[in-house]
């Protein structure tokens, strides 16, 4: 192997989730969009017709825009996550020899 079976544990699961994030990003922003106007009652139409309108008015870059930070929060959090899991399993494997 590679890596320590822990460290495999966080860095699997947080490129997972890296992963999942990078191709869901798009969609989340256009959510968030429309959530905002939602808010502040102003009527609007959905998620395809958003990602449109944010490509002809500021390019498919908006798509992504800080999804830095979001990324760095997944990984960590899901790595954390997987660490977690994969710790306990080891302990509870001990426990039942």
């Amino acid at each position: 192997a590679l890596l320590p079976p822990l460290l495999a544990d966080f860095v699997g699961g947080g490129m997972c989730s890296v992963i999942a994030w990078a191709l869901i990003y798009p969609l989340d922003t256009a959510k968030s969009r429309i959530q905002g106007r939602v808010e502040h009652n102003q009527a609007g139409a959905g998620v395809i017709s958003e990602l449109a309108a944010l490509r002809r008015v500021y390019g498919v870059a908006s798509w992504y825009r800080g999804i830095q930070a979001g990324l760095l929060r997944a990984f960590l959090a899901n790595g954390s996550g997987m660490l977690a899991y994969g710790w306990v399993c080891q302990r509870m494997a001990v426990r039942a020899l």
